[in-house]
């Protein structure tokens, strides 16, 4: 399912498409598309719809990543994906090339806990 069926499946307005609700919409659809053959990374930002998505990548196989306080301007979406569980890892951003590449090179991700 791409970001443009889950758009249709769901009817959602260009209006709610063009707001803050595109990561969430684009990290889910990645979650349901590819699941655990990707690497989701959340980087310094405000909200919460980034996190959300985050979490659908996770609980759908994927790595995720996310930045950890140290580097962030705006800790807030990196924050509620560390408190909902979404990420797998929090590094500072200078080492997140590393930590995608480590997560690309591991057949197996982390699973979520619950």
């Amino acid at each position: 399912m791409t970001a443009c069926s889950i758009v249709n499946r769901k009817k959602l307005s260009a209006q709610y498409v063009n707001s803050y609700h595109r990561f969430y919409i684009l990290f889910n659809s990645v979650a349901q598309e590819v699941g655990r053959n990707s690497v989701g990374v959340l980087l310094t930002g405000m909200g919460t719809d980034g996190a959300k998505g985050l979490l659908a990548m996770r609980e759908g196989g994927a790595h995720t990543i996310s930045e950890h306080q140290s580097s962030c301007i705006v800790y807030g979406m990196p924050k509620a994906a560390e408190d909902m569980g979404a990420s797998v890892k929090v590094i500072t951003l200078s080492n997140i090339p590393r930590g995608i590449i480590k997560a690309l090179a591991v057949d197996v991700a982390v699973p979520v806990a619950g």
